[in-house]
């Protein structure tokens, strides 16, 4: 597919989500704000910055932008297709349109917070280059490429930063999500570097909804627990859609020798 002109140059794009508040009335946080150690404040006031906005990243925005974050700092190079369609919060008229701007055009119309969303029609590795300085939260690294992972781990490590990785098998049977946080054990502890993991195949390769509203709902629930310290007792999980074989969660520990943060 030819490469559109627009997406050549590479602008990035503020878009301002709806805001709703009645004034008097019901507040759109009521049923969340009640879960007890739940704090919308936290949320509220937060940056998400994030590598990826295909399937994965447009199913774990939906539940940000409703949810009230502040502020989601949107990064990917590649353009929308027909076939994205099926699972990617995308509609026909975004087609071989750059995913980042569409997929904030998109998301804030379904906005309850005003959600500042700011999309960059390009690579990670260049917000890393020419944005170091900016402010986040938490980074989303939702890529299917396995360089640029490590990339941004040995990133995140400089930044003192949590990331969340999260990635789905080839056969769309099986995904997992990892956590890294400052002081804790890097991706590459959890998934040491190897050639055959070089990257994942993303163009036409099997994909589904059903994996990604799962692993969705384990991210979501990963930035709450970060944000507003809420219990969780895992930072890495992976679950089965077959239940072939079982579920797994556990503690990852730092990986004597890593060569990514052996030196933090």
């Amino acid at each position: 597919m030819k490469t559109p002109t627009f997406l050549k140059s590479q602008k990035p794009k503020t878009f301002i989500g709806k805001k709703i508040s009645p004034k008097g009335g019901v507040s759109v946080f009521e049923r969340q704000i009640v879960i007890p150690g739940y704090d919308q404040n936290k949320l509220l006031n937060a940056t998400i910055w994030q590598g990826g906005c295909g399937g994965l990243g447009g199913e774990v925005d939906e539940g940000l932008v409703r949810k009230g974050i502040k502020k989601l700092v949107l990064c990917d190079r590649d353009i929308v297709e027909i076939t994205n369609l099926n699972r990617q919060f995308f509609v026909k008229e975004d087609i071989e349109k750059p995913k980042a701007l569409s997929l904030a055009k998109n998301l804030r119309l379904i906005s309850t917070a005003g959600t500042i969303l700011k999309a960059y029609p390009d690579i990670i590795e260049k917000y890393i280059k020419y944005h170091y300085n900016k402010e986040f939260d938490i980074a989303l690294v939702l890529v299917d490429y396995n360089p640029t992972r490590y990339d941004v781990s040995d990133y995140l490590i400089k930044r003192k930063k949590p990331g969340i990785f999260a990635g789905i098998s080839l056969d769309t049977d099986s995904g997992y999500v990892f956590i890294q946080e400052p002081g804790g054990p890097c991706f590459n502890c959890a998934f040491p570097r190897r050639d055959e993991l070089a990257a994942n195949p993303c163009p036409n390769s099997p994909a589904i909804k059903d994996t990604l509203k799962i692993i969705a709902g384990f991210i979501l629930f990963s930035i709450d627990s970060i944000l507003m310290g809420l219990p969780r007792y895992w930072n890495f999980r992976l679950f089965r859609l077959s239940g072939r074989d079982e579920d797994m969660k556990s503690f990852q520990t730092k990986r004597k020798g890593c060569e990514i943060c052996k030196n933090y």
